[in-house]
C-alpha cells in the first residue's frame, strides 16, 4: 500500500472534459488503487483518464522505489552509491517495460496483479538482465495460460512463477504442450496378433 502518490498540472485537460461525477469516481479509483483496493466501475472516458495518470503514478512509484533500493544497498555497503552508477541503474529502469508486461498477464488471465510490486519486477528485471524482450514475456505468458488456465494449476499464472527462474524453459515451450486432453485418460490395451489372427480364421472355417 501506498500512502501518497504525485498528480500533475497537465491532467487539467484531460479532467476538464469529463462531468463531476466521472471526477469523483476517477480519483476515487486513483487513490483505491494507491492502497490496492478494488477499483470502482468507469465508463470508457473515465477508465482513458484513469489508465493515462495511473502509467505516470507507477513510473513514479518505481523511481522511488529504485531509489530507496539504493540508498538502503549504499547504506549496507557503508556510503552513498557513485553517481555514475545510479545514472545507469536509472536509465535501466526506464528502459524495463514493467507495466506491459504485467498488463498483458493479467489481460490473458483476468488477475490484476500490479506493476509496482517490488518482487514482480525483481523477477523482470533479472530476466531482462539475462536478455529477455517484451516478446519473450508475452510468449511465456500464452504458452503457460493455454497449459495451466482451467486447472488446478491455474493459481501459478503469476509473476513470481511465471518469470522466475524457470522462465527460460518456459520460453522454449511449444505451445499447447503438456495440455491434457481426453486421449490421455485412454488406456491402451495389449493386443496379440497371432490369436486374433488364429480366431479370425477359425470363425470362417465354421461358416
Amino acid at each position: 500500500m501506498r500512502d501518497s502518490f504525485i498528480l500533475y498540472t497537465s491532467y487539467l485537460d484531460q479532467i476538464e472534459s469529463m462531468s463531476m461525477e466521472q471526477r469523483g469516481i476517477l480519483f476515487t479509483a486513483l487513490f483505491r488503487y494507491a492502497r490496492d483496493m478494488e477499483l470502482p466501475k468507469m465508463d470508457g472516458v473515465t477508465q482513458m483518464a484513469f489508465g493515462f495518470i495511473r502509467a505516470q503514478v507507477d513510473r513514479h512509484w518505481e523511481k522511488y522505489d529504485e531509489v530507496c533500493q539504493k540508498r538502503s544497498e549504499a547504506g549496507r555497503k557503508g556510503g552513498r552509491p557513485k553517481k555514475e552508477e545510479l545514472v545507469v541503474h536509472q536509465e535501466e529502469e526506464q528502459d524495463i517495460p514493467y507495466t506491459e508486461v504485467i498488463d498483458y498477464l493479467n489481460q490473458k488471465t483476468g488477475k490484476s496483479y500490479k506493476s509496482t510490486s517490488s518482487e514482480s519486477r525483481k523477477h523482470i528485471r533479472e530476466r531482462f538482465r539475462e536478455g529477455a524482450k517484451l516478446e519473450d514475456f508475452k510468449k511465456v505468458v500464452d504458452n503457460k495460460t493455454s497449459e495451466w488456465q482451467g486447472t488446478k494449476m491455474d493459481g501459478y499464472l503469476r509473476p513470481t512463477t511465471l518469470f522466475g527462474p524457470k522462465f527460460e524453459s518456459y520460453l522454449q515451450q511449444n505451445p499447447g504442450i503438456g495440455k491434457k486432453t481426453d486421449f490421455n485418460n485412454f488406456q491402451e490395451r495389449n493386443y496379440n496378433m497371432d490369436d486374433l489372427e488364429r480366431q479370425l480364421l477359425g470363425s470362417e472355417l465354421r461358416k
